[in-house]
């Protein structure tokens, strides 16, 4: 699906532009044009070459997904594949969206697989306030791009809750395999957003510290803002991914901690019982000559002893802090 709007000579907005209209609109100036297509077909993929004088390999990553964010340079255009990021309800991961754009002189395409949020956004921006096209292609593209780039603040809002619950319950004596789930949850998410925005520093840094053509000087200090955010928002998944780290040793320590209390308590058990296991072995020896087997009283003397020995080792355990 294709949809296009454009501002007349500057002043009028018009909306879903006839294909040959759009053709001859490409040659005034004066006239910002904006197609935005959603899954486009063969058909459409082959008019907007036709149209915009794409090279063929932007074509085909107009076709399918590319991993990377990257930055090409074409005498008539600049083609720029960002992607933002989405949580996925149903699966409880996050996972990338894709966003082609290709910034002309007076045109910005934008290609998605899927619908996108900013690009709907700023598409009904557009139609309330039709001096947001007014400014220039360019400042089009920043305004999709920012709220691109902000559509991650909520997503590291959340993270952060999470893994403040996370923690909590990993020092808790709660603490057990819900709980690393969680943990290696979080930390997968976080390795994913950062193998999305790493990449994305360097495609800014380009956009911001070379002359490109089709940003004006003006829109350029906007872009700047624009990799600013994207460096914050890179060095708080940075700050995450330590803090992942230190939520699994916490649990780790939690987890041995609990372990070592449990082994010591078996061991003092196991200490008490030594003795008392030592004496009955004695008597449970079978030789017909033990002074004490046909003493009368030999059988519970034997288990006060028993007794006595067990109560003076909790006393001794007690008194040494032990218990």
């Amino acid at each position: 699906m294709i949809r296009s709007c454009g501002l007349i000579g500057g002043k009028e907005l018009r909306v879903d532009i006839p294909r040959p209209e759009l053709r001859a609109l490409l040659k005034d100036r004066a006239s910002p044009i904006w197609v935005d297509a959603l899954e486009p077909t063969e058909a459409e993929l082959a008019f907007l070459g036709e149209t915009f004088g794409f090279h063929p390999l932007t074509l085909e990553d107009f076709a399918r997904p590319v991993d990377l964010p990257k930055l090409d340079e074409f005498p008539n255009y600049i083609f720029l594949v960002t992607h933002g990021m989405r949580m996925d309800d149903a699966a409880g991961e996050m996972r990338k969206v894709e966003l082609d754009s290709c910034l002309g002189p007076s045109f910005l395409v934008t290609n998605h697989l899927e619908p996108s949020r900013s690009v709907n956004a700023v598409w009904e921006r557009v139609l309330k306030n039709p001096q947001v096209l007014a400014r220039g292609s360019d400042f089009l593209m920043h305004a999709i791009l920012d709220m691109q780039v902000d559509q991650f603040v909520p997503l590291l809002d959340e993270l952060e809750d999470r893994m403040e619950r996370v923690e909590e319950a990993a020092l808790s004596e709660a603490s057990g395999p819900a709980v690393l789930e969680d943990i290696l949850t979080i930390r997968r998410q976080v390795l994913t957003l950062r193998r999305s925005i790493a990449p994305e520093r360097e495609v800014f840094a380009r956009i911001c510290h070379r002359d490109i053509e089709f940003i004006s000087a003006r829109a350029l200090v906007y872009f700047r803002d624009v990799q600013d955010n994207v460096n914050r928002t890179y060095q708080l998944v940075e700050t995450y991914r330590d803090l992942v780290a230190g939520l699994m040793e916490a649990y780790r320590s939690t987890i041995s901690t609990r372990m070592n209390s449990i082994m010591q308590r078996l061991t003092l058990i196991s200490t008490i019982f030594l003795p008392m296991t030592f004496v009955a072995s004695i008597y449970g020896m079978n030789f017909e000559r033990m002074p004490e087997i046909g003493w009368r009283y030999g059988y519970p003397v034997a288990l006060v002893i028993m007794v006595a020995i067990a109560l003076g080792m909790l006393f001794f355990f007690r008194s040494k802090r032990w218990l």
